[in-house]
């Protein structure tokens, strides 16, 4: 499993030594915890919201949750699922506004990005943003981009059906290059979506990676 490397600060320092010592953390749990921090990193989202990833995700953690058994058969097994201790769930809370403080989302040009049709994927790379009009905030006190701007890479095909491909980095942005960029707002939920698409069946961007896939089919 990857470790992240993120800055710390005495008050993250303090969060996570109280979640170890008093609601038994593992280094398992510290590990998840962080990379479900950097794969929502570009989302922007409250942390209310980002305690429903957690409470989604809840197997991937080995002490965040009771598993309380309410029905089960021999095929069917349902279960509720509850924060171990109330507590937990706000010093998640407040370690999650300090992250955002210390290790901020940063999209400038040349941000990596992904946008994802509905088999392939393609690489781009971000050209331009725009904040929103009111200077919105993150809890770490940090401005929201509302739009984006992404031009798409040339890639160098290894082998098609294995989807193996090399990103070529732009060498640089010419104004050429900013006249074909597509633009993607930051909707509901944190989802980046195409300007004018909807976000039920619009394209969708990923930031902070490659990836390219053409779908041999």
């Amino acid at each position: 499993m990857r470790e992240y490397t993120h800055k710390t600060s005495p008050e993250l320092e303090a969060i996570e030594k109280t979640l170890v010592n008093i609601y038994e953390f593992d280094k398992y749990d510290m590990d998840v915890l962080h990379r479900k921090y950097e794969e929502n990193i570009y989302r922007f989202l409250p942390s209310w919201d980002f305690l429903k990833i957690l409470a989604h995700d809840w197997y991937h953690f080995n002490n965040l949750f009771v598993k309380e058994k309410i029905m089960e058969s021999d095929e069917v097994s349902n279960h509720l699922f509850a924060w171990k201790n109330s507590q937990i769930s706000e010093k998640i809370k407040g370690w999650y506004k300090e992250m955002r403080k210390i290790n901020p989302a940063i999209i400038d040009s040349n941000t990596k990005g992904t946008v994802f049709f509905y088999s392939d994927q393609r690489a781009v790379t971000v050209v331009s943003k725009q904040y929103y009009k009111d200077l919105r905030k993150d809890e770490g006190g940090n401005l929201i981009p509302h739009k984006i701007g992404v031009i798409y890479n040339e890639v160098k095909c290894n082998d098609f059906y294995a989807a193996d491909y090399d990103v070529i980095p732009f060498d640089d942005i010419t104004p050429e290059l900013q006249a074909k960029q597509e633009f993607y707002t930051l909707r509901t939920y944190g989802r980046w979506v195409r300007e004018g698409d909807s976000v039920n069946d619009g394209l969708v961007l990923g930031l902070g990676f490659w990836h390219h896939l053409i779908d041999p089919d």
